[in-house]
């Protein structure tokens, strides 16, 4: 019913096919002017044609379903139209398309740098290297659709089988097409010098000015800086502990950029059909005839620049004992100028969205790891390594005064919602809502209650923030943090005679979720969890469990903590275990391993959703619209070595 459907039907009126042809390769040169001086030039490029074609076929899902395009007596669908003059025609509502495209894109990089090596009085160690560096990618796509195929069939699905034509009554049987064009540049001069003074005191300094076209006229170039030390305390001669075999004290400092949008064009689409197939976006009726036109997808940002990465850290590697390694940074990354792809204004007439620098974040914290080798006796060895790292993150800038923020993380539960903020003196995209306290058990606690328009027995009982006496947009506040207090990686390994062993267990501590892929439209499904729900007075007093109503008079799904979780997890993300085949039995092969590996083997959490790991941008961390859960995977496989 509604607008869910049978999957396996929507998977068997799914048809794509797609063809392509690749060529790629590298070429390199190296010449030797002197003996430590060599001029490297490489050439990269891949060259990649592509034709495909779709089908979108007419279905039924059932009488009530909105996906279906024909009636239950198995007729098509159709609307009255006014033809202007009095009198009105049936006409179908929905037809049936193929799209037809090709696109061809074109890529290369290239570089040439020198590399001069020379040392003073043989103590002072120089390596300097001075390059520049130019890529393009050039792409065109040109795309065909149109409507009405023969016997609703694929085996007819071609453009030049369709019979759809425009009319003034039928603007929807229309050839509509579109095409792009793509172009990126990258321009790059860049040096380093590395020197070391008798292996005992290290330093290292790079420049690099990048140039992109993907930023507005006066912002294309940026210049980049790094540098960092090192002192090898070990290798000085005053120093005599035996208990520590290596210990090096370190430092860096730098900058990087970041281009990671899309060229800055004015984007048309020509004559494209629209994705409803009942509405041409672009295009008029003439008299009689519908005609194509073009339509302004996005516009450019003149003011865009580079996002600039700055950071440094502290820290230091040791060896004690022979057997264990450490090491220790402290770390802290600011960004400026941080590039978002935000909505543009209503009156800019496009649906498209806008890229924009939105502001600077900071991110610091420790980063630990702790390693341990022993070769064993005999015939065992052990290894293993532990790796902590914790941070903070805030945003340290959105505007001038620092009152701007930016919604995101939307999702959809019966109404459209914005879940997360970017907001200066807060995490960048942390969750932003109503705090609930329980559920109201009768009359007499809504009268005693802030107003809280629609609210019934059985709802949500929102907190008043702010102490006004009514419940509206200014009580939202943060809900949660999507971002985990720290994270731990261990790698444990042991080998026994011919037999290895490996396992990876990760771990992520005090991220929350925002559980954003329920449903309340009247026709889904729903978790067992509404088994709990509020059926009357004493029931639950459980923000999560409200009485259930197709009539959500008091918004009970209206972004808050009802929705937040946390998201706490530890995985074993991969277990390996091998075994090589003796010397005398491996078939005239050096070596023969055969090893059985399994992926995601086992999560830990007390997460309600499929899969605690989400992934996201800066709006969408930690957000769970339902992504398709990572798969446990078991391989086994063969090593052989000639």
């Amino acid at each position: 019913m509604s607008e869910i459907f049978n999957p396996v039907q929507r998977l068997e009126d799914t048809h794509n096919e797609s063809n392509g042809d690749k060529l790629y390769g590298k070429f390199e040169l190296q010449y030797d002017i002197l003996d430590n001086l060599k001029i490297t030039s490489r050439f990269g490029y891949t060259k990649w044609d592509q034709t495909s074609k779709s089908f979108s076929p007419l279905a039924y899902y059932g009488p009530n379903n909105v996906s279906s395009d024909y009636n239950p007596d198995g007729t098509v669908k159709t609307q009255e139209v006014d033809n202007g003059d009095g009198t009105t025609t049936i006409i179908p509502s929905f037809h049936n398309s193929v799209t037809e495209r090709k696109n061809s894109n074109f890529s290369y990089t290239l570089e040439t740098f020198a590399n001069y090596e020379f040392t003073l009085n043989d103590q002072h160690n120089f390596d300097i290297v001075l390059g520049i560096s130019r890529s393009q990618s050039t792409g065109d796509e040109m795309g065909t659709t149109r409507q009405d195929i023969r016997d609703n069939s694929w085996a007819w699905a071609d453009i030049s089988a369709a019979t759809g034509v425009n009319t003034k009554l039928n603007t929807n049987a229309y050839t509509g097409y579109s095409s792009q064009n793509l172009e990126r540049r990258n321009l790059s001069y860049f040096s380093r010098v590395n020197y070391d003074f008798n292996n005992k005191y290290l330093a290292s300094f790079s420049a690099r000015r990048d140039g992109s076209i993907a930023f507005g006229k006066d912002n294309k170039f940026a210049n980049f800086y790094a540098g960092s030390l090192g002192w090898v305390i070990t290798n000085e001669d005053f120093f005599n502990v035996d208990a520590i075999n290596f210990l090096k004290l370190r430092g860096s400092y730098g900058t990087v950029g970041n281009e990671n949008v899309d060229p800055q064009y004015v984007s048309i689409t020509i004559g494209g059909p629209s994705y409803n197939s009942t509405a041409n976006s672009n295009g008029y009726t003439f008299g009689t005839e519908f005609v194509s036109g073009a339509t302004v997808n996005s516009f450019n940002n003149p003011f865009l620049s580079w996002e600039e990465q700055t950071q440094y850290n502290i820290g230091f590697d040791a060896t004690l004992f022979n057997n264990l390694s450490l090491a220790v940074d402290y770390f802290n990354k600011s960004v400026d100028g941080l590039l978002f792809t935000d909505a543009p204004p209503l009156y800019a007439g496009t649906s498209e969205p806008v890229k924009s620098n939105i502001g600077s974040t900071e991110s610091k914290g420790i980063d630990l790891t702790i390693g341990y080798r022993n070769s064993g006796a005999g015939n065992f060895g052990f290894n293993t390594s532990v790796n902590f790292t914790g941070s903070k993150n805030l945003v340290t800038e959105t505007n001038k005064d620092g009152t701007a923020f930016i919604a995101g993380g939307s999702y959809f539960n019966g109404q459209s919602q914005m879940a997360t903020r970017f907001e200066k003196g807060f995490t960048p995209g942390y969750f932003y809502g109503y705090q609930t306290n329980g559920l109201f058990q009768n009359q007499s606690e809504i009268d005693a209650h802030a107003t809280q328009p629609g609210a019934q027995p059985g709802d949500i009982r929102f907190v008043d923030m702010n102490n006004d006496g009514i419940i509206n947009d200014e009580d939202k506040t943060k809900i949660g943090d999507p971002f985990p207090k720290f994270n731990i990686g261990w790698n444990l390994g042991f080998d026994y005679k011919n037999f290895d062993l490996n396992i990876f267990t990760y771990a992520s501590v005090g991220n929350d979720i925002y559980r954003a892929y329920e449903r309340n439209a009247q026709f889904t499904n729903k978790d067992r969890s509404i088994l709990n729900r509020w059926t009357g007075e004493g029931t639950t007093n459980d923000a999560a469990n409200p009485r259930y109503t197709f009539a959500d008079t008091n918004s009970n799904i209206r972004p808050s903590d009802r929705y937040v979780e946390d998201g706490s997890f530890i995985k074993i993300k991969s277990l390996i275990l091998g075994y090589t085949l003796p010397a005398s039995v491996n078939a005239g092969f050096s070596q023969v391993r055969i090893y059985a590996q399994a992926k995601n083997l086992l999560t830990l959490t007390e997460y309600t959703g499929y899969d605690p790991e989400i992934s996201g941008g800066i709006l969408d961390t930690g957000i769970d619209r339902g992504a398709y859960p990572q798969a446990r995977t078991f391989l086994i496989g063969l090593d052989l070595k000639f």
